[in-house]
């Protein structure tokens, strides 16, 4: 028997461990997969013709080999992805291992096998595959009587969601899917980005020949840019396939259309695909929506489940996903498939679970993150997770610095804040060190402090003034050599290791830092010449013209053309390509300065530092914004971020957020849970002012799970027309009022308010869930919410006493609310109703803001500024906290006169038969917190809250 240790066998092991992987039996391998009659010609051409097996090698001992190696075969299973599925379980689909299979082809350029340029780590490659495997095999060719396919894929951002996207599209071209399209964004350039990279990565393969689509002025064409050709849909070349099974056609023609998310694409491409019955009965469709949670989602207030009003968008891409055409007409595409991509999913499960929508009730799943990744975890640290403690590279921006940068903004004159200098000369230093080290790829900086245009090139022409300046007296060589002296010695390659220890590519990582005397050369020639943008030369070849003695400043915004004012200039980023980079001698240097279109889809290449002002109430925009997540191989030590210290706690929930999202649906797996019964808990947070997981309108069915309503009020403001129903009320307020024993005048306001201090949490919880809300307003589920909330915070200690307080108008003249057993009369309070409702009372708002701190005892109080702030009836929770009474909750009770009230022109009065009583309940705490739920989940309307499983 050979050795087959021999190095000239490897092709044969590969090949045999492919056939293996595809199901083919051992004894099957050893007929080289085909029927006996063939197996000798089949033999030849894996040695002739492939190059598979060595050409002294005999059949004999092929089959000798097949045996050594089922005697050690291990099998290969796939890496655990977390995602959960319907019941109706996955199609085996094998991977593709031909060696002209589209697929194999990619991994090749991937490894670096086709151009020396290796983009991943054999061990990226293969978590990749099994991701991309997982997908594949939860999309179906044949969906005529089940339905449409619907999932979604949560990736980290910049983590490699593109590169899943491709080598999916691969895969599913093996097995005849044979029109793929891509949304891709709203912005032009991004899509253009989008579709040069599928057109470069996917390479032409012996099975499948592979046509690129664009729209066309013409709305019957697309154009066909592979051949420049434009195509009826009758013209296509659509195999037929069998139904859904691993069984391919002999062969197969793939087209890939990328597609912006506006409407007239959207339309022509429908009106495409429509076009034909008998041509659109063979397109096996696979939509990936690249960024789904932009545009896609549906933003139009809808009122109820019988009537959804939708962005035009959001129904044309519905229309897209279900195979209707925009007036409604059906077409019986063989295969229909939608799968969502984005990195922050919030929105995509969180607005709308109806039948007909784009919520993935099929599959979702998260894209693990590998052990190269620079993700939140790994920078901001992680609360589950000892062996991620953070990394010390985020840099604070001081208030002070923070107005500065706002002032400029506007246009106003005012000196570069220190920390935004100091942000400058660090990427200067960064820029030299990588020069230092031969390095030839692009090396960014990012400036990201405001949405507007105006301030971009305002922040720009600051920006160009002072390098200029201080690059000619020196000033800005000698605050680099500070910058770089302190933050050398803050953040070492034992920071690193202590932040990132699991990191694959650790041994590689520079322990050391040059020296300043070593990188002095390179920053010398950088700031030999001023800062410029990219130059604009006339020739059609190289049209783009790069400095390796400046740094090229940039402002990425759609007006910055028109702003250049100068044909010889290009103000926006456009990176050099790989010829343009060949031919420069070092490292091109930008600092780019923008705002919505940095903030998703573009990639800022070599990104070392960040000035980040920028603030958002939603988490899904900051995490978009988040551009210095990525990989960041070679320059590992050199990345710092300057950020505010509310923006930095944003961050580090956002983490906590994303991490209990991949928890939950690890669980759910466990559990065999269904996307379609159970829908993806997603944790929000009352912890930041105003902080919201996705803008209202795209969250329009979300309703509550865990809550935390610290820090905030709440108060009745809708109430039954229903006469005996008010005096329930009624009598019951009075009863609980009886119990709570003689009162005491407020020391605030004395002449308006009666005080009970220290009444047992469980008495008030009492009342609170006897007092009959108005059902049909949002309070009333909130308040049920609150108290299961309050009892799980009492069991642990917390609000046990209440004070309670009777709040009237200092200025009623009428009849005084009397309690009997009670030596006291209690005010009451006037309030009018709402006109235009007729189905209920609607008083629109109740609490006096001053009510906040009736029950404080100004003797007792240290800080009067609070106090008087509190008066005003401003930040009331906030002031409550401060002022002693954090563990103290308030409820105000109020009796509003029956007949009180003045008629104006949106408000009457209320005009009841016996008063109303309305009250309002205070949690100490930040005065700002809108947000109150730990975790949130969609509602389906086309299911009752007993059908969502917990």
């Amino acid at each position: 028997m050979p050795d087959f240790t021999q190095g000239k066998y490897n092709n044969c092991k590969d090949w045999i461990r492919k056939q293996k992987e595809n199901h083919y039996s051992w004894d099957e391998i050893k007929k080289c997969c085909v029927n006996d009659d063939d197996v000798s010609n089949a033999f030849k051409d894996l040695k002739y013709s492939y190059m598979v097996v060595p050409l002294d090698m005999t059949l004999k001992d092929w089959s000798d080999l097949v045996s050594v190696m089922e005697q050690d075969y291990i099998e290969l299973i796939p890496s655990d992805v977390e995602g959960i599925y319907t019941n109706a379980g996955p199609v085996d689909y094998p991977v593709p291992s031909g060696m002209h299979d589209g697929w194999v082809q990619y991994i090749k350029l991937l490894k670096g096998e086709k151009d020396g340029k290796r983009r991943m780590t054999d061990r990226s490659v293969s978590e990749l595959e099994s991701n991309c495997y997982w997908i594949l095999n939860r999309i179906r060719k044949d969906t005529r009587e089940k339905g449409p396919q619907k999932g979604l894929v949560m990736g980290s951002v910049q983590s490699g969601k593109t590169s899943a996207m491709i080598g999916l599209v691969t895969m599913a071209a093996h097995y005849d899917w044979n029109f793929i399209i891509i949304l891709s964004g709203t912005i032009e350039n991004l899509r253009v980005q989008t579709r040069n990279r599928f057109v470069k990565d996917i390479q032409r393969c012996q099975d499948a020949d592979w046509h690129f689509l664009e729209s066309s002025s013409n709305e019957d064409y697309l154009k066909d840019i592979s051949e420049n050709k434009y195509l009826l849909l009758r013209d296509a070349k659509l195999n037929f396939s069998e139904p859904d099974t691993v069984k391919r056609s002999p062969f197969h023609e793939t087209y890939v259309m990328t597609c912006l998310k506006q409407a007239s694409r959207l339309r022509k491409l429908l009106k495409w695909l429509h076009s034909e019955a008998g041509s659109a009965s063979r397109l096996r469709i696979l939509v990936i929506d690249d960024e789904a949670d932009q545009a896609s989602i549906n933003t139009a207030k809808m009122s109820d489940a019988e009537i959804k009003n939708r962005t035009a968008i959001n129904q044309l891409i519905i229309d897209l996903a279900n195979g209707v055409d925009e007036d409604g007409g059906k077409s019986n595409f063989q295969a229909l498939n939608y799968i969502a991509f984005t990195a922050t999913p919030y929105a995509n499960v969180l607005n709308e679970a109806y039948k007909e929508s784009l919520y993935p009730k099929d599959f979702i799943m998260c894209l693990p993150e590998n052990d190269s990744y620079f993700g939140s975890k790994v920078i901001w640290g992680s609360k589950k997770d000892d062996d991620y403690p953070g990394m010390d590279i985020i840099r604070v921006i001081s208030d002070e610095s923070d107005k500065a940068i706002k002032m400029i903004s506007k246009g106003e004159y005012c000196p570069l804040p220190e920390d935004f200098k100091d942000s400058v000369a660090w990427f200067i230093c960064c820029v030299a060190v990588l020069r230092l080290k031969k390095w030839k790829k692009p090396i960014s900086m990012l400036i990201n402090t405001s949405t507007g245009n105006m301030a971009h090139f305002n922040m720009y022409e600051s920006l160009k003034t002072w390098m200029e300046q201080d690059r000619t007296n020196g000033d800005l060589k000698s605050r680099c050599n500070n910058v770089y002296e302190r933050e050398t010695k803050k953040f070492t390659y034992l920071s690193f290791e202590n932040a990132y220890g699991s990191y694959e590519l650790l041994e590689s990582v520079d322990k050391t830092y040059p020296s300043f005397s070593e990188i002095e050369g390179e920053i010398n020639e950088l700031l030999s010449e001023k800062a410029q943008n990219i130059e604009v030369v006339d020739d059609k070849e190289t049209p783009l013209h790069y400095s390796s003695k400046s740094v090229h400043v940039c402002v990425d915004n759609c007006k910055a053309r028109k702003y250049a004012d100068d044909s010889e200039v290009q103000l926006r980023i456009v990176y050099p390509d790989d010829e343009q980079l060949d031919m420069l001698d070092k490292a091109p240097a930008f600092i780019v300065i923008g705002g919505n279109t940095l903030s998703r889809g573009l990639t800022i290449e070599g990104l070392v530092s960040t000035y980040f002002s920028r603030n958002s109430n939603q988490a899904d925009s900051l995490m978009q914004m988040a551009r210095w997540y990525g990989y960041r191989k070679g320059y590992e030590l050199l990345p710092r971020i300057w950020m505010t210290p509310k923006v930095i706690t944003k961050y580090k929930l956002l983490e906590e957020i994303d991490e209990k999202l991949r928890k939950t649906l690890a669980d759910y797996k466990k559990m065999g849970k269904n996307p379609s019964k159970i829908y993806p808990a997603v944790m929000s947070t009352s912890a930041i002012s105003k902080f919201l997981l996705t803008a209202k309108n795209k969250s329009q069915n979300m309703i509550p799970m865990d809550m935390d309503f610290s820090g905030d009020s709440y108060e009745t403001t809708e109430f039954y027309d229903d006469t005996q129903k008010l005096l329930n009320n009624l009598k019951l307020t009075e009863s609980f009022i009886e119990k709570l024993g003689k009162p005491e005048k407020s020391k605030v306001y004395p002449e308006s308010s009666y005080i009970w201090k220290l009444i047992p949490s469980k008495d008030v919880l009492n009342y609170l869930d006897t007092y009959e809300e108005y059902k049909p307003c949002n309070f009333n589920d909130q308040i049920r919410d609150f108290i299961s909330w309050m009892k799980k915070e009492n069991s642990k200690d917390r609000y046990l006493e209440w004070n309670v307080a009777v709040c009237g108008s200092s200025t009623f003249k009428g009849q005084k609310w009397v309690i009997s057993g009670m030596d006291c009369e209690f005010g009451k309070v006037e309030r009018t109703k709402l006109k235009r409702i007729n189905t209920h009372i609607d008083i629109g708002s109740m609490r006096s803001g001053k009510d906040g701190v009736c029950d404080v005892d100004p003797d007792k109080c240290e800080n009067v500024i609070y106090l008087n702030e509190g008066k005003k009836g401003k930040h009331i929770e906030f002031v409550r906290g401060k002022l002693g009474y954090s563990d103290i909750p308030l409820l105000l009770l109020y009796c509003i006169d029956k007949d009180g009230g003045t008629d104006k022109e949106h408000k009457v009065r209320v005009d009841t038969k016996v008063d109303i009583i309305a009250y309002s309940v205070i949690i100490a705490g930040d005065s700002s917190l809108t947000d109150h739920v730990e975790s949130v989940v969609v509602r389906s309307p086309e299911e009752d809250d007993d059908d969502i499983e917990e």
